[in-house]
């Protein structure tokens, strides 16, 4: 049998359309972000992401943060209006009145939305985005959505469920990870820029001075 030979035409064909489609994929992102629709808008990045051969831009990273927050956010405050409503009727007529009842199986259908959404942006980030081999920015970038994504778990969740979503390994006194950050105070003021407020949470426990 003959070897197969690359058809050099064939090949300069094809590069330029996965190009293009990504292309398109982010200018779809952008019209869908103007026009608020934040879920098509997810799922034109999580093409982008899911079809990258490289890394992520700076410019796609940022979508992919502003698509997954909005859709998020959107389920974040619906969960507080329906906590609020919820719990003025529990004032009312008890956990188990009709209405308290109604609320509980409504609120739980917006959890089991938030939840979905945090495990997909969290799958997407470890199985594809985060790499050993990238540069401070970018992992910065993403290990901050990864712990802003738990965080929204652990936000609307309770008991075993809201421990479980702290994703630590180890004893209670470590860090999950630690990551090294760019030098220079202009290149850490454009992250936190770009990334937004940095935001964190610590426990302190009764033999802290001990350590």
């Amino acid at each position: 049998t003959r070897p197969r030979i690359a058809n050099p035409i064939l090949s300069r064909y094809r590069a330029p359309q996965t190009r293009t489609m990504s292309a398109d994929n982010v200018y779809m992102a952008k019209l869908a972000e103007q026009a608020e629709r934040y879920e098509e808008m997810v799922e034109y990045m999580k093409a982008v992401a899911t079809a990258a051969t490289d890394d992520l831009s700076l410019e796609e990273r940022n979508l992919l943060s502003v698509a997954y927050k909005n859709v998020v956010g959107a389920r974040r405050a619906s969960l507080r209006i329906i906590g609020s409503i919820e719990a003025k009727e529990i004032q009312k007529e008890g956990e188990s009145g009709e209405k308290a009842t109604l609320i509980k199986g409504y609120k739980a259908k917006v959890e089991e939305e938030l939840n979905t959404i945090c495990a997909d942006i969290l799958a997407l980030l470890k199985e594809k985005l985060i790499k050993d081999s990238l540069s401070a920015e970018p992992k910065v970038f993403y290990q901050k959505m990864s712990a802003d994504y738990y965080r929204y778990l652990a936000e609307f969740s309770s008991g075993d469920a809201k421990g479980s979503h702290a994703d630590f390994k180890g004893d209670k006194y470590k860090f999950h990870g630690t990551t090294e950050t760019a030098s220079g105070e202009e290149r850490i003021q454009r992250m936190i820029m770009e990334g937004g407020p940095v935001e964190t949470a610590f426990t302190v426990y009764s033999d802290f001075e001990d350590y």
